[in-house]
């Protein structure tokens, strides 16, 4: 649970070649901790409020992306707000269009290993591709269950 107000925690992601966590709560909170030398404890360093915290936003799946020139952490909220974050600023750097509810809640999330494209999946069996250089969606479909 995060020391604040004790909620819940729903994703957690490591940054590569860091010494941090991403942790996205219940609430819709993102939260980057550095953990401290040794090991033995972590030091909260930012923190990012939900979009509309009486809406269900919480946070539920995380991805980090990593270059020399960038730590780019993407997360999705139950309410399909998808959003980036470069690790050097103190505020989300973008946000892309909403998944739509048709296609579920997003669950999890995989970034393309040149950075440009993202897919989100949904437990409605549904996946979106987001182009990152336009920040926009490409393709969407449903997967038919049997």
């Amino acid at each position: 649970t995060s020391t604040h107000r004790k909620q819940c925690l729903r994703a957690l992601r490591t940054v590569r070649n860091s010494k941090a966590l991403a942790v996205g709560s219940e609430s819709g909170e993102m939260l980057l901790y550095r953990i401290d030398r040794g090991g033995q404890s972590a030091t909260q360093v930012c923190k990012f409020a939900a979009d509309n915290p009486s809406a269900a936003s919480a946070v539920m799946c995380i991805e980090q992306f990593d270059t020399d020139l960038e730590s780019l952490v993407c997360f999705a909220r139950q309410n399909g707000a998808v959003h980036g974050w470069d690790l050097r600023r103190d505020t989300p750097s973008w946000s892309v269009p909403k998944v739509p509810s048709w296609l579920g809640v997003p669950s999890c999330m995989s970034l393309g290993s040149d950075g440009h494209s993202m897919v989100v999946g949904t437990l409605g069996g549904g996946l979106l591709v987001y182009d990152l250089r336009f920040l926009a969606p490409w393709k969407q479909w449903r997967v038919a269950s049997g």
